[in-house]
């Protein structure tokens, strides 16, 4: 009891910041808690975070038009498709694409304006434990997957334990997403999905 108390002590102390910035690398991380509301499995950023995080952007030094801003949040901001290789559950079945009502991001569509008019690179988002690299106006959207093989597949004793690797290169305007994965326990991570988005200046961008 007293080794769980200390832990709970300890995850009290961790930092708690909206705005993380790598001075070095010339990244931002802005970090977004869409739990907070919602019904269901759903959930809300609101108005007021939104707010907060651009006032917050606008106030740092640090932050100008050489930095790669990145968003964190726990829910999808875009439908997740879903793979072949994903067992679909008992409830999944029953409640259809009428699950997926039950499980979004309320306001993503501000979400999704919000980060294109601060120039936001990519939106990493974790919730439906499926991996997934995709793209919505040029922003890159990734997916975590589950690193302890959560997810359940269509093979019988085959797992999914998966890891997503993102680069980014700011002198060339680069973006690049890898997935890897393990669907044999104990076999290793094999290279799976990968894209690579690049930036012009005009922000027109293309994946590969």
């Amino acid at each position: 009891m007293s080794l769980l108390f200390d832990r709970f002590n300890e995850a009290l102390e961790i930092e708690n910041r909206r705005v993380v910035v790598f001075e070095k690398c010339k990244t931002g991380f802005l970090c977004f808690n869409s739990a907070t509301t919602g019904s269901l499995a759903r959930g809300r950023i609101g108005e007021q975070q939104f707010a907060s995080m651009g006032n917050e952007i606008d106030r740092n030094p640090e932050i100008d038009e050489s930095f790669s801003l990145v968003t964190l949040l726990h829910h999808h901001p875009i439908p997740v498709q879903i793979p072949d290789w994903y067992k679909i559950r008992w409830y999944e079945k029953l409640f259809g694409k009428n699950l997926e009502k039950t499980e979004c991001l309320i306001d993503s569509e501000l979400f999704l304006n919000w980060i294109k008019s601060r120039r936001v690179i990519a939106a990493l988002h974790g919730h439906k434990h499926i991996p997934r690299l995709d793209t919505h106006q040029g922003i890159a959207i990734v997916g975590c997957g589950s690193s302890v093989g959560k997810v359940t597949t269509q093979i019988e004793d085959q797992t999914y334990i998966s890891l997503n690797l993102i680069t980014i290169d700011n002198e060339e305007g680069k973006i690049l997403c890898r997935l890897r994965a393990e669907t044999i326990p104990g076999a290793g991570l094999d290279a799976g999905l990968r894209k690579e988005i690049v930036q012009n200046k005009n922000m027109k961008d293309r994946w590969t």
